[in-house]
């Protein structure tokens, strides 16, 4: 029984001899530098893939209307701006777009809405600049100004850029250039940061 409690009685004394060696230690304190690289990114991609209008008319001695079967495309971004020394970011991204091969006798026209917060859109999403009903042709228009780092979301036909459009015929000089065929247009779409 001795020899335990001796034995006891000897741990006890070098663990506390140990702690209090610890405690009189003076710290030492190392520091290592994290480095990190953020990449300038612009990301896009056109929701929908189609937009689709038929130009009908029952009444006799009407003039033809366009009805749409798919009329609004949205665009999913995710963009990293450039930045100034101070590391604030430079909010001078455009979404541009144009419409190539349209039919002459017709005018296509877009309504661009920009991303809804309450659909995931996150950060500087930018402003519109075709909040009223505007027609587009082959030369880039902006739709979109003052993007700056952000993302989208990506639930389809909720978030994103939201662009709605609208077919016309043009007047009556050219509604004589009008014929029973499909015409296909592209609808062009440009990211630049």
């Amino acid at each position: 029984m001795k020899k335990l409690l001796f034995t006891m009685s000897a741990l006890l004394m070098s663990v506390t001899g140990f702690a209090q060696a610890t405690g009189n230690a003076t710290p030492s304190i190392g520091t290592v530098q994290v480095n990190f690289d953020i990449p300038e990114i612009a990301l896009m991609t056109a929701g929908t893939g189609n937009i689709e209008f038929f130009l009908t008319q029952t009444l006799a001695g009407e003039k033809l209307a366009a009805t749409a079967v798919g009329d609004r495309d949205w665009i999913y971004s995710t963009v990293v701006a450039s930045g100034d020394a101070s590391g604030v970011s430079q909010n001078v991204g455009t979404i541009t777009i144009a419409v190539t091969d349209l039919h002459p006798a017709l005018a296509l026209s877009v309504i661009a809405t920009i991303p809804d917060p309450a659909y995931g859109a996150v950060g500087e999403v930018g402003t519109s600049s075709m909040t009223g009903l505007q027609t587009i042709g082959p030369a880039a228009q902006t739709a979109f100004t003052d993007i700056g780092t952000h993302y989208t979301g990506a639930i389809p036909s909720m978030s994103g850029y939201q662009f709605d459009y609208t077919l016309g015929v043009l007047g009556n000089a050219s509604y004589g250039l009008l014929n029973n065929a499909t015409s296909n247009a592209t609808i062009t779409y440009t990211l630049q940061n």
